[in-house]
């Protein structure tokens, strides 16, 4: 995506796009292309936890949502075919973490949410939406406020609320639930759930029963990982299988199939505990949850939509703008991507060779984690010599990749030197010419320095000297000017005192260092 963001709504478009928008932009999801492309602004930037309802007629009603410290009041109209929005009537409430849920009639329920922050401002109120007149009508109130709860439509009109925080501090989930008659504009309890619930998910499964699960126990709280079933033919919840992760604040997509794909969330809330990357699949005919692949990145609060073709789109919450497909039809052919670190030389330690660490990893399009090995094993004596290090990747499909490297262990850097014993002076300077060669076992850059003393009438005439050379196997010569300090350097015996200083690029380092006696003689 362009834009990130959290706990922004996501509509599946009847050309079978989808829209979100994080914030006061939209982007479209084109599943044909799996791109997105920017589509119009909303007229108010609304920050995130507001909501997007598909109407009858094919517009987006945008409404409430958090600015900074403030709940908004406003709405609007997206025509997704324009990319144009037009305000229309508010709601008699600033909300955000909301619900909307569209009528069977056409019209929009929107219940509970918080004007200013969770702690003391959760709402009881709600009120409807109606697409004829463009305005906000109040409806019956709830039994209790709530924020981060769930509505759900029911096959029969009815809708079932249930969960969420009310405004009380530090507040446990609500476990109670009420259902709303559209007719009558009210709300009356229905039967409490198994256990307390807030940023949980509710689904209709086909068989018109509703699927609740997981959640926050409180705020804060952690996440559990009970589910249950609500039954609108006996108003009652039961338990259903457990999930395979305590998460809240995930998603929940029904498949083509009728099995519920519930993916990521955080195992406390407010994100004090783990952010997950986990999926699992939620079975009807059996009540059970089976494990899936992990999406590529941990992601809750994020957006959720299903594709033509039974695929899913997950996007956006703390991943930021990275967005991935889920689907259960890949026929994955595609074999790991192993990184090595490249070809390798290092230095001996002792005679055998060196103990050498390197690191390789490696990556699937679809496999979390395919199965890496490498031959010889990091952490092992590698000997003199060159050594190839063969890694090979296998996928939970089988899929296999080789990638090799070598190891080249060198012995450690040894330079030599050579003095030539015979030196010519440079009559007009008084200095000295000298020379000689540096052997070494391999291309190394070499620091040549030292002094050069002669005893001349009873007095010490010294100079310094210093140069550089690339030596290259087996020996390279050099040669040095000396000028001294004091006096001139005569015919006759001088006495050199040389040293020579290399390290290769492995950092293998060597010195020699010497005293000759050399003669000095006239060019």
């Amino acid at each position: 995506m362009a834009t990130g963001g959290m706990s922004f709504p996501a509509i599946e478009l009847p050309s079978g796009q989808v829209l979100m928008a994080p914030g006061r932009t939209t982007e479209v999801f084109d599943p044909t292309t799996a791109t997105f492309s920017r589509a119009g602004s909303l007229t108010v930037d609304r920050g995130w936890a507001f909501s997007g309802t598909l109407l009858h007629n094919g517009k987006i009603l945008f409404a409430g949502g958090q600015a900074g410290d403030t709940s908004l009041a406003s709405a609007e109209l997206y025509d997704p075919v324009t990319g144009t929005s037009t305000p229309t009537g508010d709601m008699s409430a600033a909300r955000s973490f909301h619900t909307a849920t569209l009528l069977a009639d056409g019209r929009v329920l929107i219940t509970g949410g918080h004007r200013f922050n969770f702690r003391n401002s959760a709402l009881a109120s709600a009120e409807i939406y109606d697409p004829a007149t463009r305005s906000f009508a109040p409806t019956g109130d709830m039994n209790i406020s709530r924020q981060d709860h769930t509505a759900t439509l029911l096959v029969d009109g009815r809708v079932l609320v249930a969960g969420g925080y009310n405004d009380l501090d530090d507040p446990p989930a609500q476990a109670t639930a009420e259902l709303f008659d559209p007719d009558s504009g009210t709300f009356a309890p229905t039967a409490s759930m198994t256990a307390g619930r807030g940023n949980h998910t509710a689904t209709k499964l086909r068989n018109g029963m509703v699927l609740i699960a997981g959640g926050h126990s409180g705020h804060p709280g952690a996440s559990v990982a009970s589910a249950e079933l609500y039954d609108p033919a006996t108003g009652l919840f039961a338990p259903t299988g457990d999930m395979s992760d305590s998460r809240g604040s995930h998603t929940a997509t029904v498949l083509s199939n009728g099995t519920v794909l519930l993916a990521g969330g955080f195992t406390a809330f407010p994100y004090t505990g783990s952010t997950l990357a986990s999926a699992e699949i939620y079975e009807p005919s059996t009540g059970t949850f089976t494990s899936t692949a992990n999406m590529h990145t941990a992601r809750g609060r994020h957006a959720a939509a299903s594709l033509p073709g039974g695929d899913v789109l997950v996007a956006g919450g703390e991943s930021g703008e990275r967005a991935e497909v889920y689907s259960s039809a890949v026929s994955d052919t595609r074999a790991p991507t192993i990184t090595t670190p490249g070809d390798m030389t290092i230095t001996a330690t002792d005679a055998e060779g060196a103990l050498v660490s390197y690191a390789a990893s490696a990556t699937d399009n679809i496999d979390p984690d395919p199965d890496l090995s490498c031959e010889p094993l990091s952490q092992s004596t590698f000997p003199l010599g060159v050594t190839t290090v063969t890694c090979t990747a296998i996928d939970n499909s089988g899929n296999q990749a080789t990638a090799s490297f070598t190891i080249t262990v060198l012995r450690p850097l040894d330079i030599g030197m050579e003095i030539n014993p015979w030196s010519l002076l440079t009559p007009k300077t008084g200095g000295a010419i000298l020379s000689g060669s540096i052997t070494c076992d391999r291309n190394t850059h070499v620091y040549v320095f030292g002094d050069l003393t002669q005893t001349v009438t009873s007095a010490q005439v010294t100079g310094p000297f210093y140069t550089e050379i690339d030596c290259s196997p087996p020996r390279t010569s050099w040669h040095a000017t000396v000028t001294p300090t004091t006096r001139r350097y005569v015919t006759g015996d001088a006495t050199l005192s040389i040293t020579a200083y290399a390290c290769d690029q492995q950092g293998s380092c060597d010195r020699e260092e010497h005293n000759h006696a050399i003669r000095l003689r006239n060019n």
